[in-house]
């Protein structure tokens, strides 16, 4: 256990104001959103597995490129890879880590 607050002979620490988010929901709901904003979804196999971005001369990203050699131009490209992120942009390994945490729910 990090204790980050440095408290001494105490064994837990009730944060009334933050709290925690159903991954799987988030993720759902977002999906939810961008549909209904009428956003193209390219999900599974070559079509759907990234593969690079699309830059132009000034390194200025353009959309990406996917497994089965389709490009996807867009003008705003949004990675939420979570912890996967180094891994598919290797320039931010070192400076972007996940680390784990543990959630403990009691009812009251």
């Amino acid at each position: 256990m990090v204790d980050a607050f440095n408290i001494k002979n105490k064994s837990a620490l009730l944060d009334t104001r933050s709290g925690f988010v159903y991954a799987d929901k988030a993720c759902h709901f977002a999906l939810h959103k961008v549909q209904k904003l009428g956003v193209e979804l390219v999900l599974g196999g070559s079509k759907g597995t990234f593969a690079g971005l699309l830059q132009d001369a000034g390194s200025t990203t353009k959309g990406v490129l996917t497994a089965d050699g389709k490009a996807h131009k867009a003008e705003l490209t949004i990675m939420a890879c979570g912890g996967w992120t180094p891994s598919l942009l290797t320039q931010l390994d070192n400076l972007c880590e996940t680390t784990s945490g543990s959630v403990t729910m009691f009812r009251l």
